[in-house]
C-alpha cells in the first residue's frame, strides 16, 4: 500500500533509515483510542467519576433513590430508617415477625401435624404480604401454587398489592401479629391469623412530607386458613384461605379503594392523622379498627 510517504521529497532528501521511516508512519496515523474510551463516550451521562462520589461522601450527603436525606431530616424523617418515630419502630423485620406458636396436639391431629400446618400457613403469609414478586409485581402465581387445587384464587383480602405509582424503600416491612390453630367444620384444622404489616415507601415528593407516618402505610388482615392433609381427597388437599376482616391506616384512599396500597402523603385528605388512638391501629390484640384516615 502506497500512502504517499515513500515518495515524499523530504524523506528522500534526508535518507532516513527504515526504522525512522516506520516511526514517521506511526506519527502520521491518527492516535489509537484508549481502551474504554468508546464506552465512556457512549455512556458519559451514566458514568459517575470516583472523585464525584468521594466528594458526595465527604460532604455527608446520603442519596436514596435520588432523594437528599437532609431535605427531610428536620421533620424527623430518615429514609435509611423510615420506621423511626412510628409505632412500628421496634417490630420485627419481615418474615421474622410471622412466628407460629408452640404446636400442641389438637383433636386427632398430633403436635407434629399442627406444626406442619403452622409452617405451611406461615409461608403462605410471607408470600402474600412480603414477597415483592407478589406485592410489587402483582404476580400471584407464587401465592396461588401454595393453595389447594380447587381453592378460589382471589386477591381481595388475601395478598397485599403496592400501587405501581409508588416504590417501596429497600428495607423490610415491619410485622406484628399472631396465629392459632383450632378445629373447624368436619374436623378440619383451621389456622386463624391476624397480622399488621407496615410498609415504608420512598419519598417521591419530599417537600410534601410532614412526619415519618407520611411514608409508612399500615395494613391489617385477618385470614382463616383451613388445612386439608392426607385425610382429604387429593383435589381438596392443601390450603384454603378465607379473608375475615381487613383494615388500613395512613394510606392513599383512592388507591386503597382500588385494592392498592400507597402512602398517605400522596393524597392528603386530613392534616392530623396521628390522633391519640393511632397506637390501636398497630395492635393486632385489639379489635379490628373501623376508622382510618379516609373519609367514609
Amino acid at each position: 500500500m502506497n500512502d504517499g510517504l515513500d515518495d515524499h521529497p523530504d524523506l528522500a532528501d534526508l535518507g532516513w533509515s527504515k526504522r525512522e521511516e516506520r516511526r514517521a508512519l506511526r506519527r502520521a496515523r491518527p492516535p489509537r483510542a484508549r481502551p474504554g474510551a468508546a464506552f465512556l463516550r457512549r455512556h458519559r451521562v451514566k458514568v459517575i467519576s470516583v472523585g464525584g462520589v468521594l466528594a458526595l461522601l465527604v460532604a455527608g450527603v446520603v442519596l436514596i433513590s435520588g432523594i437528599d436525606r437532609s431535605a427531610t431530616a428536620d421533620r424527623g424523617i430518615d429514609l435509611t430508617r423510615p420506621f423511626q418515630g412510628t409505632p412500628a419502630e421496634e417490630w420485627p423485620e419481615g418474615a421474622a415477625g410471622i412466628v407460629a406458636p408452640e404446636p400442641v396436639a389438637l383433636g386427632e391431629y398430633t403436635s407434629e401435624e399442627v406444626a406442619a400446618a403452622y409452617a405451611a400457613v406461615r409461608q403462605l403469609l410471607i408470600t402474600a404480604r412480603l414477597d415483592r414478586t407478589v406485592i410489587v409485581e402483582h404476580n400471584v402465581e407464587p401465592y396461588a401454587r401454595q393453595l389447594a387445587p380447587m381453592a378460589l384464587i382471589s386477591e381481595t383480602g388475601l395478598v397485599t398489592r403496592i400501587s405501581d405509582d409508588f416504590s417501596l424503600l429497600p428495607v423490610e416491612p415491619r410485622v406484628r401479629g399472631r396465629m392459632a390453630a383450632e378445629l373447624g367444620q368436619h374436623g378440619a384444622l383451621v389456622v386463624r391469623t391476624d397480622y399488621v404489616v407496615a410498609y415504608a415507601f420512598d419519598a417521591a415528593e419530599p417537600d410534601r412530607l410532614v412526619g415519618p407516618m407520611d411514608l409508612v402505610a399500615v395494613e391489617r388482615l385477618a385470614t382463616d386458613v383451613t388445612v386439608h392433609d392426607e385425610r382429604w381427597p387429593v383435589t381438596e388437599r392443601g390450603l384454603w384461605p378465607i379473608p375475615v376482616a381487613g383494615h388500613a391506616y395512613s394510606i392513599a384512599c383512592t388507591a386503597y379503594k382500588n385494592g392498592l396500597l400507597a402512602p398517605s402523603y400522596s393524597e392528603r385528605v386530613v392534616t392530623d392523622r396521628d390522633t391519640d388512638d393511632s397506637e390501636a391501629m398497630f395492635d393486632p390484640s385489639q379489635p379490628m379498627p373501623t376508622t382510618s384516615n379516609c373519609p367514609d
